[in-house]
């Protein structure tokens, strides 16, 4: 089942929990437009692959073979790149029923971290708000500066407010699991994880 920013899939044994939304990250209009992973990975692929090229362009004339062979090697640098430096970090979160209990696995570059603890440890799934100003205001006028320019002016708030859904444990700790500017979609969220992993639901509080 996916549901916009994250994806649950159930098993007879568990309900596990998807998502890349789980960092409280900057905001950044321009960034988010011309940066994705795609873009990162051309212009590292791009930069490298020059600098072999300025390497072996000296006192060594570079023929059509040779370019070819350059152009295959930033072919498997775009890959290489993509799949393994600028790939998708997702976490996962599993809610195993048979001895209720919660298991969350966060992305690592090379290791993944893990972590298991009884429902009994957990005192409630949440959500809290956050507020906070946009930083970047220079970015911020000229996207607007852009969409006035093309006809279609566009009202951007300079306060950005989201919602944290966090696993609140009895030692006072808070993990946070997902992160989403939209509540409904949040407390919609936490209805399906209620239905689908049913021991959670006496731990379960909506926004």
């Amino acid at each position: 089942m996916k549901n916009g920013n994250y994806k649950i899939v159930i098993t007879p044994d568990m309900v596990s929990f998807y998502t890349e939304n789980f960092l409280l990250e900057e905001r950044s209009f321009v960034h988010h437009a011309l940066m994705n992973r795609e873009v990162s990975s051309i212009l590292a692929s791009s930069f490298l692959t020059g600098l072999m090229i300025a390497i072996y362009s000296f006192g060594v004339e570079i023929g059509i073979l040779q370019m070819a062979g350059f152009i295959t090697i930033f072919v498997l640098l775009f890959i290489l790149l993509r799949s393994m430096v600028f790939k998708e970090r997702v976490l996962r979160v599993d809610f195993i029923k048979d001895n209720e209990a919660i298991r969350v696995i966060r992305p690592g570059f090379l290791k993944k971290g893990m972590e298991e603890f009884s429902i009994n440890e957990v005192k409630s799934l949440s959500v809290s708000r956050l507020k906070r100003e946009i930083k970047n205001r220079d970015a911020l006028e000229f996207v607007k500066k852009i969409s006035y320019q093309h006809g279609t002016p566009l009202y951007i708030s300079e306060e950005e407010e989201l919602y944290l859904l966090g696993i609140d444990m009895m030692d006072g700790s808070r993990k946070v699991i997902y992160v989403d500017r939209n509540i409904d979609m949040m407390n919609k969220l936490l209805r399906e994880l209620e239905r689908f992993a049913g021991f959670i639901k006496e731990k379960v509080v909506y926004a």
